[in-house]
């Protein structure tokens, strides 16, 4: 019998170094090959990544994560927003209005990741690999500075200088609770969303709003669109609580919110 989480297949995370590829890991389990991915990104933005799954020995493989090599990511661009919805609690960041306003504004970091916001803000790679970059992010939370001292009368560095700090509570957090997440994702694929909520409910009464997105995020992570809109909607068709079936509906509204999404479920 396999052990809980672990499948018969084998990722082997490969990353491009002088035009070949080089094994930099390999795994039984998908999660732990996507956290080997993020971890190179961090390191390397514009390297070249793959995830291989082999199946029967090796005989059969597939792709099932890659990035190619660019400098794509030194030249993003914002997608500024005109406006947004304050956050008044940690956990409003998570919520869906915060995720429409990542997502809108940061759409180029996330088209070239394939990353939903939601993935994003339980992802410490990413976390760390936006830290590092000299322009876009600090461009991205100034813009967003600048529409809440607008809203607040405050001024533009005080707001930035509390943006930064949730932003590193963020990666804290995401760092912290990646185990908890990858935890309750196993849960969620094998006891369904409305027994995997309420267990977090119980067990995290004060952040369960927060796990429930990590847990999410980590589900989704190193999917096509195609195949976490297809997540989604088993979600929904799956459960019977008011809440799960809005936490589907949320994920749904936030799939089809991106151009990359339209181009790849409509345009093949």
């Amino acid at each position: 019998m396999s052990r809980k989480g672990w499948s018969q297949s084998t990722f082997e995370v490969q990353s491009s170094k002088g035009g070949r590829w080089i094994i930099e890991m390999s795994s039984s389990r998908k999660s732990e090959a996507m956290k080997c991915v993020e971890i190179l990104q961090t390191r390397e933005a514009n390297q070249g990544i793959r995830v291989i799954e082999q199946k029967d020995d090796g005989v059969k493989e597939k792709v099932v994560f890659e990035k190619q090599g660019s400098d794509k990511l030194q030249n993003l661009k914002l997608n500024l927003v005109p406006d947004l919805e304050m956050c008044t609690v940690f956990s409003d960041y998570f919520a869906l209005p915060s995720r429409l306003t990542i997502g809108r504004l940061m759409r180029a970091y996330l088209d070239e990741n394939g990353l939903m916001a939601l993935e994003l803000l339980s992802s410490y790679g990413h976390l760390r690999a936006l830290d590092r970059m000299d322009a876009y992010f600090p461009s991205a939370l100034q813009h967003i500075a600048q529409l809440q001292a607008i809203r607040t009368g405050l001024t533009k560095m005080e707001r930035l200088d509390k943006l930064y700090l949730v932003f590193q509570k963020m990666i804290k957090r995401a760092r912290r609770s990646e185990e908890d997440y990858e935890n309750y994702a196993i849960m969620l694929a094998d006891k369904g969303a409305d027994r995997t909520i309420s267990e977090i409910r119980a067990a995290h009464p004060k952040t369960a709003s927060i796990v429930v997105c990590g847990m999410l995020g980590v589900h989704l992570r190193g999917k096509t669109w195609s195949d976490k809109l297809g997540l989604a909607i088993d979600i929904a068709e799956l459960s019977t609580g008011p809440l799960t079936i809005q936490l589907a509906d949320e994920i749904i509204s936030e799939i089809m919110d991106g151009a990359d999404v339209i181009d790849e479920l409509f345009r093949g």
